[in-house]
């Protein structure tokens, strides 16, 4: 069966070497991973002449509430802001770590992608592997 390309799969355009584009601004796709029991969101963020933006997203974890009564003390607190602070001199150029008003710790990232891709995005993928390796 030969199908006329580009052709249409949900939010991406595939062309005759079956590598993909998104679609559409409003249809941006995005996925979910599980990466040592913590969940990678990966959105296209942007597309233009060049490419598109990737934008990666990781919660690593809470900082004890003391409102919760959660861990003993104020110690645990401290050693997690103290983790915190240190956290981002161990990122790769181009991450950053957040603190969210629920406690959550964030780290984000937005890496170029050339367009078309494959389905597996190596560049993406590698650079995503080399910070998630560093756990």
């Amino acid at each position: 069966m030969t199908l006329d390309t580009p052709f249409r799969l949900g939010p991406f355009i595939i062309d005759a070497d079956g590598r993909l584009t998104p679609s559409g601004p409003d249809l941006f796709p995005s996925f979910r991973i599980a990466w040592r029991g913590h969940v990678v969101l990966a959105r296209m963020t942007a597309v233009g002449p060049d490419g598109g933006t990737l934008g990666l997203q990781a919660i690593l974890g809470r900082i004890p509430s003391t409102g919760r009564g959660e861990g003993t003390g104020i110690q645990p607190r401290q050693a997690a802001f103290a983790a915190l602070r240190a956290l981002p001199s161990m990122m790769p150029t181009g991450w950053k770590v957040g603190l969210r008003p629920d406690h959550r710790i964030v780290t984000e990232a937005q890496i170029n992608l050339p367009l078309p891709t494959s389905a597996r995005a190596p560049a993406a993928a590698s650079r995503c592997r080399r910070v998630l390796a560093r756990r």
